[in-house]
């Protein structure tokens, strides 16, 4: 009878007045049945929830473990330490001390899958690496086991999104006259920090040398950073690499271009930009990086 009568009561309404009144009708009624289905719980908020609603959105491929490592890592970790590891360039500038090039050797301690995943878990104090309290054990897994790939990876070179004007770089040559990075503008440089106590510097000082010969355009800057021998090593390594070596005059570029280990180059296009960077033995006869490094100067 009720139903009836609003029925009879809708048709005594004008036509426009009618449809506003079963919109009304409809919009009621499903608010009604939200309310009383069962409640969805929401995902509790902290840091992870980013990573849990991408997750949501991103279909895993057949290792799991290796793709929610890669999503946790480039969500919270690359914008400090880079897509490959290396380091964001912007960041190796800004912060200090800069972020952990992965690839780069001696580490403070001895890489592995316990030590990686403590320091992902606490962070390091007094730098900007926090710890990752709110992540789950199987997160913790995931994201050790990518950077354990990142540290055992083979690439050398970094090339920045951005390219950053290159420091100032003032040096001594075996002369004793002063050069300049801004000497050298408009041809690409290689700036090479070594040191005479590091096997893998002197050894990589010949194939420097060969890659100047064949790289026309591109002057090799051999920087010597060992205060006490430096002088010594700019007046004979001439003869003894057929390289000419020089040394920091003013004790600012170790900090200027953030050299944490050595040997340590930076790549400088022909307009000063720093374009690359590489940590560690690179072994420069090898037709693959030499392919990457005529990429990079193109």
């Amino acid at each position: 009878m009720r139903m009836s009568f609003q029925i009879a009561a809708l048709r005594q309404l004008p036509p426009w007045a009618a449809v506003g009144v079963v919109l009304l009708l409809s919009t009621l009624a499903g608010r009604l049945l939200r309310q009383s289905s069962p409640s969805v719980r929401q995902p509790e908020s902290g840091p992870l929830r980013p990573v849990q609603a991408l997750a949501e959105s991103v279909p895993m491929p057949h290792d799991g473990v290796e793709a929610e490592g890669k999503l946790l890592y480039v969500t919270y970790c690359a914008k400090c330490h880079g897509a490959d590891g290396r380091g964001e360039p912007d960041a190796v500038l800004r912060l200090k001390p800069p972020p952990r090039d992965f690839a780069a050797r001696p580490w403070r301690f001895e890489p592995s899958t316990t030590s990686i995943r403590r320091v992902v878990r606490e962070g390091i104090p007094g730098t900007a690496m926090p710890g990752a309290a709110a992540f789950t054990m199987a997160q913790l897994d995931a994201v050790t086991h990518y950077v354990m790939q990142l540290a055992t990876a083979s690439d050398r070179f970094l090339q920045p999104a951005a390219p950053a004007t290159a420091p100032l770089l003032e040096l001594r040559g075996p002369t004793g006259r002063a050069t300049h990075l801004s000497d050298f503008r408009g041809r690409p440089v290689l700036i090479h920090f070594w040191g005479v106590d590091c096997v893998s510097c002197v050894r990589e000082l010949p194939a420097l040398h060969r890659l100047g010969q064949d790289f026309e355009s591109l002057v090799v800057l051999n920087v010597c950073l060992d205060v006490a021998d430096s002088e010594q090593a700019c007046r004979t390594a001439p003869d003894q690499f057929r390289s000419t070596v020089y040394v920091d005059a003013t004790g600012l570029a170790r900090h200027r271009y953030h050299v944490q280990s050595l040997p340590t180059c930076w790549l400088v296009n022909s307009s000063g930009q720093l374009v690359a960077r590489s940590v560690g033995a690179v072994p420069w006869d090898n037709s693959e990086v030499r392919q990457q490094l005529r990429a990079l100067l193109q």
